[in-house]
């Protein structure tokens, strides 16, 4: 069991929900899915129906989805519909089917590995209806001699809205972990229009640096050549903490 991700907040049912990469079924490494659990207060967590047989499990390989036959790798989800309706009660999930294993940084990156695709709920995150057109994303930028890209986290940051365009056009914004063999790691970023999350634009690397590249050797050690489950988030310089509640910075966890 790994990889929290996909974390969303329901205010109808004031439940916090967060999935993870589970092996179900197995002592070794395989089989990736993902399991779901639930929370009042993000401290007491509750797997969803129950841990018996395969209940908690929202996301498995292969189930309706021919590219993740090999996994279901981490992904993200928020409760909005691909169209963008939030008033519904659709969640919707982008994660990364994998059709092809080993992936590995440092070994051959077969194409068509690891792709992204999306899936729909309609019963607040606990079973998934894939999307018939998946997957969304089918390759990473052209060219590319990747060492992996994977884990797509999708939210609308209207700060990169108003450097683009300059004003909040509500778009969606999608980052994917990557990296290009022998040169370094890279965080993709994709953008959607705010009625379709299906087609997704690529805008070029929000963070490009060199392999092996480090901050401060004695406290981040080693970037090294491909980013796992990275992504980006905004946050806000409130009046209580001191700030002047407009300045918003860019962060990213890498």
């Amino acid at each position: 069991m790994n990889d929290p991700c996909g974390p969303y907040y329901n205010p109808k049912t004031q439940n916090y929900h967060l999935y993870y990469q589970v092996q179900p079924g197995y002592v070794e490494w395989g089989n990736i899915s993902w399991g779901h659990a639930k929370s009042k207060d993000m401290i007491f967590w509750d797997d969803v129906i129950s841990w018996q047989g395969y209940n908690y499990v929202a996301l498995a390989p292969g189930i309706g989805n021919n590219q993740s036959v090999l996994g279901v790798f981490t992904g993200a989800a928020l409760p909005v519909s691909p169209t963008g309706d939030t008033t519904n009660g659709t969640v919707t999930v982008i994660y990364t089917s994998v059709k092809y294993l080993p992936i590995s940084w440092n070994g051959y990156y077969k194409q068509g590995s690891e792709t992204q695709s999306l899936a729909v709920s309609y019963d607040d995150g606990i079973t998934y209806q894939q999307y018939a057109n998946n997957p969304v994303l089918i390759s990473p930028p052209n060219g590319w001699n990747i060492t992996g890209w994977r884990d797509p986290k999708f939210e609308q940051m209207p700060q990169i809205d108003m450097i683009l365009y300059g004003s909040n056009q509500n778009n969606y914004y999608l980052t994917i972990s990557s990296g290009i063999r022998g040169v370094g790691p890279r965080l993709l970023l994709y953008q959607a229009s705010p009625t379709n999350l299906t087609n997704w634009t690529y805008l070029g690397p929000l963070v490009s640096v060199a392999g092996n590249y480090t901050l401060n050797e004695i406290w981040s050690g080693s970037l090294g050549y491909n980013f796992e489950v990275s992504n980006a988030f905004l946050l806000l310089e409130k009046y209580a903490d001191g700030g002047d509640n407009q300045t918003v910075h860019l962060f990213v966890s890498l």
